[in-house]
């Protein structure tokens, strides 16, 4: 029995450090402990009308403020996992401002110890007035960076930003499932796991009857 104990144990270990799961904030309860770095912008959770359930919603109080959402600490630490991962998240226009600036917008940015910094536009041209998945590779050579610095940075990030701000003039946005995932454990690793446990017992059941005779 201690044998089995222990066999499944090392299956369990092996399966969940492999199959490590997706980070997300869905918004469908609250804000998820997501701040904000602009006093002039309003920042509410709204219950419906995301994609689907609740989002976050930001709008400007001001005209060209610039304003960015900063992930909680769900998202930070060590994130070595997610690289080759994917990062994703729903973006709309609620409120279309007078002259867009895309130039920021959808814009994410990690942060790692040592001030190591890394950024890319997941947003390319005109934004949305309906929502829009946006995804791109967790990749050094997609966030613009070595590999050495990418493996640091991820080691320990300490902060993600995601710039919310559309162009000059009042304008409001929304902003849902953000999400950080590791690379998906191929079928094959999956097939020899569902195996793996049941050979196990297999053994020890052919041991105890061994012993039995």
């Amino acid at each position: 029995m201690k044998y089995v104990g222990y066999c499944f144990a090392i299956f369990i270990f092996t399966a969940t450090t492999i199959c490590e799961a997706a980070i997300v904030s869905t918004f469908d309860a609250d804000l998820e402990g997501w701040t904000w770095d602009s006093i002039f912008a309003t920042v509410q959770h709204r219950s419906s009308g995301g994609n689907p359930g609740g989002y976050f919603r930001m709008e400007d109080i001001a005209p060209s403020a610039p304003f960015t959402a900063i992930a909680p600490n769900k998202f930070l630490g060590n994130q070595s996992g997610l690289n080759n991962g994917t990062l994703s998240m729903d973006l709309r226009l609620l409120i279309v401002p007078d002259e867009f600036d895309f130039e920021s917008f959808g814009t994410v940015k990690f942060t790692g110890s040592g001030g190591l910094m890394a950024q890319h536009d997941l947003v390319s041209g005109r934004p949305a007035t309906s929502w829009i998945t946006y995804e791109a590779p967790l990749t050094a050579a997609t966030w613009g960076v070595s590999e050495a610095d990418w493996a640091t940075l991820l080691s320990e990030v300490t902060q993600i930003d995601i710039s919310l701000a559309a162009g000059a003039g009042l304008s409001a946005s929304g902003f849902d499932n953000f999400s950080v995932a590791p690379v998906p454990l191929p079928p094959a690793w999956i097939l020899m796991l569902s195996a793996i446990f049941p050979v196990l017992l297999h053994g020890t059941a052919q041991r105890k009857d061994r012993v039995r005779g």
